[in-house]
């Protein structure tokens, strides 16, 4: 409990204190039963801001184990309850100003009892198919009259606004329901369930694509006073939801600080919430969170995986808009549309099968088919989904920022560009939205309609091309705005503009990289080094790019790439090559690229050397395995003094303030240079005398400082793989069977040390093969008990009608195959513990004998007249969810509230990446021969690990 809760419990009970009630005599279990009534312990919690499980314990006899008694901030609420009920008034209640959650009256505006039995089995439904029937049911009883109180009506229109706006995603349908229940909400008028449903719909509204409707201010203060309440009524997974809108203001306003913020709350709350579409939800959130931050590794595995799950729990708009999301980053990753196509007219058969209605999903899936049909060359097909997205952006009111890249592309670049909107379009299509990219894109495409030729228009282009930086992550969506720019400058002359700028879009694919984005800028390095006289250096560059762009299939691009290298070679030979390859670019309705000026080659002077050097022996000595950063620049300073004796060079690294790590003395006077990273975030520059570099030096120059910055890279890459395997092995130790180095683990391992001394019964929760067999025996070894037996029932793995006889025993010739005695697993467990594995699959028949055993410890084996008295420990676990069960009559109340003293939720290991590593060395030191050591991880197989959702968890690890 915090100390603002501690705080507003002893205020609460010194009021009432000091109205003279003494809370021990004046609330006993029969009080409390009454003033419940027929209604169910789960909507009498709600109201008063606790959980059933406490409600139960109320109830409880004084005698009784588990009875508890209310006490704190609790006892205002029940007698405010207590006194409306009695006074009869059930649609009206004085309001109250003070603000803290513990001194709400619940009865304000209380929802009648019979509204109660009506909503909280519709607002119990989880699946998306689920709440789309509720959501009908909910406006049929509005529009027929039929809810008794005004707290119940306004709880029905709060969730019809929440189920709108959560599946389909319209916010602005959403809201006109909301509106009148949100200003009720303001004012303090509802009680604590109808303003948790209240907040939670206005923070998916206010972070909406809707640009008429996004308030990150607004998603604040819902969240502000929605989360005390959602934290007192134990509700994780409104919880949870109520902070996916933080997230999603976050990455669409561009406060990336902020998203980083929200990312660890959501990863928090993650550990607690139950439903499956919760799950997704977060898992999706998070995603885009990352993408947004730089990472680029994998995500398209992981918007497919997160995609499969949604189609799988029925959240059919959540699978459509993250499969497409997965399509669009497999194509940035340099994957061939042709093999994303399947899977791209999958999910619009789905689409159109569960006949889902326009929205984000939509969107996305027409940006990606923008980019497949561009790149097949398409394009009026492409054409027409541009069109089909700006209509969709005004009927929706989202900001189409997928497809404005693709749209200039095509508008500079097609022969006939009719049918694609024009500058002024695109701006009307972008100020619907409030994306920051949306208002960044704007002035980008207006500086890129004025004429460079002026320092004032250079200045412009610089300031839209920071602003889209510092809002957009690295995509191909904000590349094909990034790139144009570059080529504008080189079409120019404006080479020195060019150099600052490609510096800078090197430093930042170069953290997230991106397969097409390095073709383009190695692709416009290599025309740059041709109009500077190194005509060698910018065909190799241009070759190297025309391979990427073949690979991933981009038509476009190779076309244009090989009407730059036909245009070098016609400098030297007959001009086949440059007709057959603009011919090649008319056929599929390309324009040729922008012509370069390109100068001579440059001649050389001073260092006489041969024409070409050999370079195998230097990439041998730069690719050694194993070597050291440190090592690879060396070799690189050394490489340049034995290859060109004499010629003058420095070698810097790139920072706030330069500092030379090594040179050769001799000035420089005409420089030329090339940049290069490790890949962590560290830039180098190495320098030499333009004038004295012989012909094919500037060539084979690129080719070492490549190969040297691949060895930097990859020696980085081991090096901060192996400090981090070494840092993580003190804290990834084995305690009482549990490996735990993520924090989840370790504060479920703190509870298992806290349970040390108890005997109370514990139910385990978590998805399959999380380690739940591993905690409850961490639990009995932590016990008192340890010296005990532990035994083990699985109630998934026992025939339906062997079940009594497993659990409870036998005497020989109780039935029929009774041969003999048979003691049961209760009474084997005597004086250890028994860990009921799956005991969601226990049969109904059975579970009121379990009960009776959990409350008198005692069982009467078949056969025998006299009941035995066991002292043993439970320990219960289960996949499913228990209280979805009790709702559906699968499972008994009470037994779940007896199961339920002490619940521990064991987290999957999606949730805990941190173990995966510790996890993977355990099980390869158990699978190795004896005497052998185990493999180590690469780098690549860590990152692979690291990525995987793994539905299967430890289990499916191992």
């Amino acid at each position: 409990m915090s100390t603002s809760q501690r705080k507003r419990g002893r205020a609460a009970a010194n009021l009432h204190a000091s109205a003279g009630v003494n809370e021990v005599e004046a609330w006993t279990a029969a009080r409390i039963r009454d003033l419940r009534g027929p209604r169910s312990r789960a909507a009498f919690a709600a109201e008063l801001g606790v959980t059933a499980l406490t409600v139960y314990r109320w109830e409880l006899d004084e005698g009784a184990r588990e009875a508890r008694r209310p006490r704190g901030g609790v006892l205002l609420r029940l007698e405010r309850l207590a006194k409306t009920r009695n006074s009869g008034n059930l649609d009206a209640a004085p309001k109250d100003d003070a603000g803290a959650l513990a001194q709400i009256p619940s009865a304000v505006l209380a929802i009648h009892p019979d509204d109660e039995s009506i909503l909280y089995p519709l607002l119990g439904r989880c699946t998306p198919a689920d709440l789309a029937t509720a959501e009908q049911q909910l406006i049929a009883l509005l529009s027929r009259g039929a809810l008794v109180s005004h707290a119940g009506r306004s709880l029905a229109a709060a969730a019809v606004a929440f189920v709108r706006v959560a599946t389909t995603f319209d916010a602005r349908g959403a809201y006109a329901v909301l509106a009148p229940v949100l200003r009720e909400a303001d004012a303090g008028a509802l009680p604590p369930v109808v303003e948790l449903y209240a907040r939670v719909s206005a923070s998916l509204i206010f972070s909406s694509f809707d640009g008429s409707l996004f308030d990150i201010g607004k998603v604040n203060h819902q969240i502000e006073r929605g989360d005390p309440i959602a934290e007192a009524l134990g509700m994780a997974d409104l919880r949870l939801i109520l902070h996916v809108g933080h997230a999603a203001a976050c990455l669409q306003g561009g406060a990336r600080e902020w998203g980083e913020s929200s990312q660890r709350r959501l990863r928090s709350l993650q550990l607690h919430i139950t439903e499956p579409v919760s799950r997704v939800i977060a898992d999706e959130m998070n995603a885009y969170m990352a993408m947004q931050a730089g990472d680029a590794g994998g995500m398209d595995l992981r918007f497919e995986e997160i995609s499969r799950r949604a189609e799988e729990v029925g959240f059919m708009t959540g699978a459509a808009r993250t499969g497409a999301f997965g399509v669009l980053r497999s194509l940035h990753s340099g994957q061939p549309p042709e093999e994303v196509l399947p899977r791209l007219r999958r999910l619009r058969e789905m689409a159109t099968r569960h006949r889902l209605t326009d929205g984000i999903h939509s969107t996305v899936l027409g940006a990606a088919e923008v980019e497949v049909n561009l790149r097949l060359t398409r394009f009026e097909r492409a054409k027409e989904e541009i069109a089909r997205a700006i209509r969709e952006a005004e009927t929706l009111h989202l900001a189409p920022v997928p497809i404005v890249g693709p749209a200039y592309f095509l508008r500079k670049n097609l022969i006939d560009p009719s049918g694609l909107p024009t500058t002024a379009e695109l701006h009307k299509a972008l100020s619907l939205g409030r994306f920051s990219t949306a208002g960044a894109m704007p002035l980008l495409l207006d500086a890129l309609d004025n004429d460079l030729a002026t320092r004032e228009a250079l200045t412009k282009l610089e300031a839209a091309e920071k602003e889209l930086d510092d809002t957009a992550p690295n995509d191909l969506a904000k590349s094909y705005l990034t790139f144009a720019p570059l080529e504008a400058r080189l079409a120019r002359g404006a080479t020195e503009s060019f150099e600052k700028r490609l510096r800078a879009l090197e430093e930042s694919f170069e953290l997230s990289p991106l397969p097409l984005a390095a073709a383009k800028l190695r692709a416009l390095s290599g025309i740059h080094a041709a109009m500077l006289g190194r005509r060698d250096e910018g065909r190799q560059l241009l070759v190297g790019a025309l391979s990427t762009f073949k690979a991933a299939g981009h038509v476009p691009e190779t076309l244009h790439t090989r009407v730059h290298l036909a245009r070098l070679a016609a400098r030297e030979r007959d001009d086949k090559d440059l007709e057959d390859a603009l011919v090649a670019c008319a056929k599929a309705g390309l324009l040729p690229p922008f012509e370069a000026p390109v100068r001579k080659n440059a001649t050389t002077a001073g260092v006489t050397v041969a024409a070409r050097v050999d370079l195998t022996e230097p990439i041998e000595r730069l690719a050694g395995r194993g070597v050291a950063p440190g090592v690879v620049l060396r070799e690189l300073t050394t490489i340049v003094e034995e290859l060109w004796p004499g010629l003058p060079f420095r070698l810097e690294r790139q920072s706030e303030s330069v500092s030379a790590l090594t040179a050769s003395g001799a000035p420089i006077r005409e420089p030329i240079h090339w940049d290069f990273g490790d890949g962590s975030g560290k830039r180098f520059r190495l320098t030499v005398e333009d004038s004295l570099l012989p012909e094919h030096g500037a060539e084979a120059l690129r080719t070492v400082v490549t190969v040297a910055s691949l060895a930097l890279e990859l020696a980085t890459l081991r090096g901060g793989s192996l400090r981090e395997r070494e840092a993580s092995r003190p804290t990834a130790q084995k305690h009482r069977g549990v490996i735990a180095t993520s924090t989840p683990m370790q504060r479920l391992l703190e509870e298992v040390e806290r349970l040390a001394a108890s005997s109370s019964t514990v139910l385990l929760s978590g998805e399959s093969g999380s380690g739940k067999e591993v905690v409850a025996r961490a639990i009995h070894d932590a016990s008192a008990r340890s010296a005990g037996p532990y035994v083990t029932f699985n109630c998934g793995s026992v025939p339906r009608d062997l079940f009594e006889g497993q659990l409870f025993g036998y005497r020989r010739g109780a039935f029929t195959g009774a041969t003999s005695d048979h003691a049961g697993v209760i009474r084997a467990s005597h004086g250890g513990t028994l860990f009921l594995d799956e005991v969601g699959e226990l049969p109904l028949d059975v579970q009121p004998k379990l009960l009776r055993f959990l409350e008198n410890r005692e069982v009467l084996p078949l056969g025998e007249v006299r009941a035995t008295n066991v002292n043993v420990r439970l320990v219960a676990a289960t996949h499913r969810d228990l209280a979805k069960l009790v709702r559906e009559g699968q499972f008994r109340e009470d037994l779940f509230y007896r199961l339920n003293v002490v619940p521990l939720r064991v987290p999957p290991l999606r949730d805990r990446p941190e173990d995966i590593a510790p996890l993977v060395r355990h099980f390869l030191d158990l699978l190795v021969p004896e005497g052998q050591a185990a493999p180590i991880l690469s780098p690549n197989a860590r990152s692979v690990l690291l990525r995987r959702t793994w539905p299967g968890n430890v289990r499916e690890l191992k």
